[in-house]
């Protein structure tokens, strides 16, 4: 049998990748799936392309990278294009996979801005579809792999007997004490600024910036924490407001 003539790929028209699979609603997921495999299948018809092992590789080139990173786990994907999209087909039908749904748990990551209670929420509403023996276990594990924090991940490591709850509640301390610490530096700062300008106007050096008492305070600034009644910023009283009224 002849072997087919190559298509070179720079005569390959413009066509969308596959994309948004991983975290997919599955009904959506195979809606689209099937509105783009006819697509395909009418442009392989418009170039005239008919062996199914070009077609096969067309396919893969087409449909994108997070395609190809399901695809290569799936079974029975064989050598031609109609054997790659019936598996993609079985893929991807509202019928739960697990395989993908596992293969969607593993992928889940704590985003930056996520606290790990959200993050433990998402992954409890990734694994209903899994079928684990152990979900806890399988949760807190995703937990381990996934989070932000490379000190709940040390501190998680060190003690692996510890269940889910406590990770949780370890981790919820590191959180509170990460945002008091932030609120610490703040602090910190806020006094080197009220230093700075103290020290940079000699003639004032006796009379704070923001209260307009004596400085240096023998506790903190009055004004610490107060709204100006005249621009309702924080931390400074009316009488030494710069600002326009509000």
């Amino acid at each position: 049998m002849a072997q087919a003539a190559a298509v070179p790929l720079a005569s390959l028209p413009a066509y969308p990748k596959f994309v948004n699979v991983i975290h997919a609603e599955p009904n959506s997921l195979f809606q689209r799936w099937g509105k783009w495999k006819r697509g395909f299948e009418n442009l392989m018809t418009a170039i005239n392309v008919g062996n199914q092992a070009q077609k096969r590789a067309i396919l893969l080139y087409f449909a994108g990278e997070e395609f190809g990173e399901i695809f290569d786990t799936l079974p029975n994907t064989g050598d031609t294009c109609i054997s790659a999209i019936a598996a993609f087909d079985v893929c991807v039908s509202p019928q739960k996979n697990v395989e993908f749904e596992i293969f969607k748990f593993r992928q889940a990551k704590q985003e930056p801005d996520e606290n790990i209670d959200t993050y433990h929420t998402s992954l409890r509403k990734l694994s209903e579809n899994c079928k684990f023996a152990d979900k806890d276990r399988e949760v807190k594990s995703q937990i381990i792999q996934g989070c932000v924090s490379s000190k709940i991940i040390l501190k998680a490591l060190q003690n692996p007997s510890q269940t889910l709850d406590q990770l949780l509640t370890m981790a919820r301390s590191f959180e509170v004490s990460e945002i008091q610490a932030g609120n610490i530096t703040k602090e910190k700062d806020l006094e080197t600024v009220h230093q700075i300008r103290v020290g940079s106007h000699p003639s004032s050096r006796r009379k704070c910036w923001f209260c307009g008492g004596r400085y240096p305070h023998t506790g903190s600034c009055p004004a610490k924490g107060k709204s100006c009644s005249n621009c309702n910023k924080l931390h400074h009283f009316a009488a030494v407001c710069h600002s326009k009224p509000a």
